[in-house]
């Protein structure tokens, strides 16, 4: 038992420091995201998203909440991964772009 609870830890490690693979997205449900779209909006066409963050104000103005989908940064990254689809939202809590991997 001792041994399956290490390795579970050491997993779990690893994908908080270095970042790991989640649920993608339906490729038609992610073209019908659109700047202004509430959270409640974004979250009914794609789920709920598997990680969910916010820059520090030292990163952005006044900080900012992004969604990663497909694949979820480090818990210390500053910024989305490039691999991650990820919803910027505005301070008003509504979709103020949105980005496609790049790799």
């Amino acid at each position: 038992m001792n041994r399956e609870a290490n390795q579970v830890a050491q997993l779990l490690a690893q994908g908080m420091l270095h970042g790991h693979v989640t649920r993608g997205v339906e490729r038609e449900a992610w073209k019908r995201v659109r700047v202004g779209m509430t959270k409640r909006e974004v979250e009914a066409l794609l789920g709920e998203a598997p990680c969910k963050r916010t820059t520090t104000r030292e990163h952005v103005a006044n900080g900012q909440d992004w969604w990663e989908y497909g694949y979820a940064s480090s818990i210390f990254a500053p910024a989305p991964d490039n691999r991650s689809h990820v919803v910027y939202f505005d301070s008003d809590g509504r979709v103020a772009s949105i980005s496609e991997p790049t790799s």
